[in-house]
């Protein structure tokens, strides 16, 4: 018989947690990151020698207007987090 005690309840609940927290980002982050990328080359954009640019550029301008339209949002929320009328 080895020393080892049955786990704590919230050793479970943490298992658990884990067990489900990676497969869901694993998706999150494998199939915009990958999937979507190699949709866009192969099945959208096929034949065109452009394709790889053509998904950098559609990745690039919603990320630039969010980095943007932040700075703006950011100014609507004061430090204390009690958001005021725009």
């Amino acid at each position: 018989m080895s020393g080892l005690s049955p786990p704590h309840p919230g050793q479970r609940k943490l298992a658990a947690w884990v067990g489900f927290d990676m497969p869901l980002h694993g998706y999150a982050l494998m199939i915009p990151a990958v999937g979507y990328a190699l949709y866009f080359t192969s099945a959208v954009a096929a034949g065109e020698a452009r394709a790889s640019l053509l998904w950098s550029i559609a990745v690039a301008i919603p990320l630039v207007v969010s980095g943007l339209l932040s700075v703006r949002l950011q100014r609507a929320v004061p430090d204390d987090g009690v958001s005021r009328a725009a």
